[in-house]
């Protein structure tokens, strides 16, 4: 939607690191009754987060947060 509206500009989605507001939401939960558990998890989401790129669509759909960086266009009319 938001490409579709500047669709005269330049812009980039940059998707926000989900896998923080998973951790937190780990140590909330458990909060130091299984602190194995809850390093265990944040290993297996830093290790997902470096796997995905972040210029994927599932990486947009993931994110809690996407940065939108919206540019004039060289090609554009000034």
């Amino acid at each position: 939607l938001i490409t579709e509206y500047f669709r005269d500009f330049d812009v980039e989605l940059t998707p926000g690191d989900w896998f923080t507001m998973l951790d937190k939401l780990s140590m909330k939960i458990l909060h130091g009754r299984m602190p194995g558990l809850v390093r265990g998890l944040s290993r297996v989401h830093f290790w997902l987060d470096r796997r995905i790129p972040t210029s994927s669509r599932l990486a947009l759909a993931l994110s809690g947060s996407v940065l939108t960086s919206v540019r004039r266009s060289s090609a554009a009319p000034t």
